[in-house]
């Protein structure tokens, strides 16, 4: 099953459509728009919410919780490395192996492999091309790439706004 994700540009909140090869929808998220941490709701194309990925407050690292029908499922945390990003996922015995940091990776569940994540690099606003194995999988895997998705925006907030705060202070000196 092959899905898609793209999201959208001129928003203050998060907010992401995920279709089929067909182009017919099959999940929306949205993120909220006053909120500490993030908090997205994946809901079906009819408007029911499906799952939510809630990140926890207080970590030293990026911590996601993953809930469907009201019960956690998941926990996705960034791990700590120096240079190349690896996540450490709670749910179903599933790792990730791949290059996080360019969105390129494959979910994996020991030996067999869960879903593949490429992102579209030349698009308006992010977009992924998600090849999942078994259908039953598609919320957890649209939950995992969200939790990846927001930790890689903010890193990429951070240093945009560092490199500009230097590059401020080295013309003003």
């Amino acid at each position: 099953m092959k899905l898609y994700a793209k999201e959208k540009v001129f928003t203050l909140k998060d907010k992401f459509r995920f279709f089929n090869e067909a182009d017919e929808d099959v999940y929306f998220v949205e993120g909220k728009l006053w909120s500490w941490t993030k908090k997205l709701t994946i809901s079906d194309p009819v408007g029911n919410e499906v799952a939510q990925v809630n990140e926890k407050f207080w970590s030293w690292l990026p911590t996601f919780h993953v809930f469907v029908a009201g019960e956690q499922v998941a926990t996705i945390k960034k791990k700590f490395t120096w240079f190349k990003p690896k996540y450490e996922i709670d749910c179903k015995g599933w790792t990730i192996e791949g290059d996080v940091w360019d969105h390129n990776y494959t979910i994996m569940d020991g030996e067999n492999q869960v879903a593949t994540v490429t992102k579209k690099w030349f698009s308006w606003g992010d977009s992924y091309e998600m090849d999942i194995t078994a259908p039953e999988d598609s919320v957890l895997v649209t939950a995992i790439v969200l939790c990846i998705d927001c930790v890689q925006e903010r890193n990429a907030a951070a240093a945009s706004s560092s490199t500009s705060t230097a590059s401020t202070t080295t013309t003003a000196t």
